[in-house]
């Protein structure tokens, strides 16, 4: 019904991308769009849509009564590429969103005394539930418009910030800053981090900033800060993914092929339910369906292990399938592939993601060019970051005439194993 919009944000030429979405909505004859409200810019021209100033929203709102929303209504939809090459979007409503928040914030001891710096976007699931557990236990939070080292060092030293939530390359960047040390740290008490194993990092931040990191576990269907491990756990159990779920009324259970439970740590598919569950996907009734267990336990698609009888604790393994983290967004390839298989020239594609110098993915992407074809690499990814968000385009993109295939009773597999070595040595020779 409405947008809120900072036309200066990033050079970012806002005007175009929405006038082109209205004119695609228009010819739909589905335009839903009431309101654009202005974040410190001034009027869209071209729109004939009214525009207000946050200024008057604002007004608008000391003067009448506002009315809270049932906890039941859906409130707010995270981005997920899940299981399938189609992007979702996974549903909450008010009530699942408040009980996280205070969850996380009774787990992690938030109090009104704690600072946090919210470095994330709020567009994920990750910044948006820390942000909303700090406002739980009346925290001040200081947000970052967009991150930069150097001044979020200054912030957590001059803010006193005392609570962090970060991805691991984000995190290396802080702390391997110059001026990274116990001084600047000296009121931060924890901080969260996404990662696969995180030893170092945890380690480091322990012996030489006197820091305790703990790693997390979530995603955009099992809300994030879902688990993470008291600060009091030893550094190489804080360092692996997973934790101890934060919601009293949350379990998690590990389950082989066949959907049956697997001894405790055994290592078998995930699988959560309770209230910090998504309800579903938006108009995606196929893929809601497919996602829960007849008995109505969430399918995570990810490789764990339970750490107890009650089904409280875990540890996270990896993916289920391939897919590979962009800049802190579980990414699947298939989603990219898929893409690069739009363009009139690529007749098939592959996309394998390679640990990379700074402590996350990149992806490669390998594809098969039709015979009379002359557009480049660099075209093709110029092609990605016109249709998808720029996370998503491969950093490398590699011509080949075939790809490495294995014989299988379900029809010839192609081996990503095969084209990460060759990526990974691609990757090498270019650093």
């Amino acid at each position: 019904k409405a947008i809120f919009l900072d036309r200066t944000f990033r050079n970012i030429d806002f005007d175009e991308i929405l006038n082109s979405a209205l004119r695609e909505l228009d010819e739909l004859g589905e335009n839903p769009l009431n309101h654009v409200i202005l974040i410190q810019s001034s009027r869209i021209p071209l729109i004939d849509i009214p525009q207000l100033d946050i200024t008057e929203l604002l007004s608008i709102g000391e003067n009448s009564a506002c009315k809270l929303a049932p906890e039941f209504a859906d409130t707010i939809a995270f981005s997920t590429s899940g299981t399938t090459s189609q992007p979702k979007l996974a549903i909450y409503d008010a009530g699942r969103l408040v009980l996280h928040a205070q969850a996380v914030a009774r787990k992690a001891h938030f109090t009104s005394a704690d600072v946090t710096l919210a470095a994330l976007p709020l567009c994920g699931a990750y910044g948006y539930g820390l942000v909303l557990a700090s406002l739980a236990a009346g925290c001040r939070v200081i947000h970052c418009k967009e991150f930069n080292v150097d001044r979020a060092l200054e912030l957590i030293s001059s803010a006193g910030v005392s609570i962090l939530a970060l991805t691991e390359p984000i995190l290396r960047q802080l702390m391997e800053h110059p001026k990274a040390n116990r001084e600047a740290f000296s009121r931060v008490r924890m901080i969260f981090s996404a990662g696969a194993t995180l030893f170092d990092v945890v380690d480091h931040a322990e012996r030489e900033l006197g820091v305790r990191v703990s790693n997390v576990y979530g995603s955009s269907e099992v809300l994030a800060l879902a688990a993470f491990w008291d600060e009091s756990v030893d550094v190489r159990e804080r360092c692996l993914a997973g934790g101890e779920l934060v919601s009293d009324a949350m379990y998690v259970r590990a389950v082989d092929a066949d959907g049956c439970p697997v001894a405790q740590n055994t290592p078998g598919a995930l699988e959560f339910q309770g209230p910090i569950v998504t309800k579903g996907y938006l108009d995606n009734p196929t893929a809601t369906a497919s996602a829960f267990t007849p008995d109505g336990w969430y399918r995570s698609q990810d490789l764990g292990l339970v750490l107890d009888a009650k089904g409280r604790s875990f540890h996270y393994i990896s993916r289920m399938n391939d897919a590979i983290r962009l800049k802190g967004f579980l990414v699947n390839p298939g989603e990219i592939e898929e893409m690069l298989q739009k363009n009139d020239d690529v007749t098939a594609a592959q996309v394998v993601g390679i640990p990379n110098d700074k402590g996350e993915d990149s992806a490669v992407a390998f594809v098969i060019m039709r015979g009379s074809s002359k557009t480049s690499p660099d075209e093709l990814k110029m092609f990605c970051r016109d249709h998808m968000a720029s996370y998503k385009v491969p950093s490398s993109i590699v011509v080949v005439d075939s790809f490495p295939m294995t014989k299988s009773a379900n029809g010839d597999k192609v081996v990503k194993k095969q084209l990460q070595a060759i990526a990974k040595d691609l990757i090498k020779n270019e650093r």
